[in-house]
């Protein structure tokens, strides 16, 4: 569940920073005109923090199927808490996977 979690923020943050880089124009928010290329630098080091979270995600979740270091395997889980993918969906599939790691500790070594 946390490769999952992983992947699916990994792809939608990755997708984001390249749409941000191939697309020009504007958005209209209210009554505001906000230019795409102001905000990408924003977008870029945001992009960047979650992709980080997402791998510590996935590394949970390699350490879980391998059952070791379960100490690490919850940092990490819940460190890719943090990288936030579409629709929350990677944060609910993290902490649920570190629920379940908690629950099956002692199968770990």
């Amino acid at each position: 569940m946390l490769i999952l979690a992983g992947l699916l923020s990994l792809c939608f943050w990755g997708l984001l920073a390249i749409f941000t880089s191939i697309t020009t124009g504007t958005i209209k928010i209210g009554s505001v005109y906000i230019d795409i290329k102001s905000i990408a630098s924003i977008i870029y080091i945001w992009s960047f923090i979650c992709i980080v979270f997402s791998i510590f995600g996935v590394i949970a979740g390699v350490l879980a199927i391998k059952r070791r270091m379960i100490n690490y395997a919850i940092l990490f889980g819940l460190l890719g808490f943090f990288g936030i993918g579409p629709f929350l969906m990677s944060s609910l599939l993290s902490v649920a996977a570190v629920v379940l790691i908690v629950e099956s500790q002692q199968e770990f070594t």
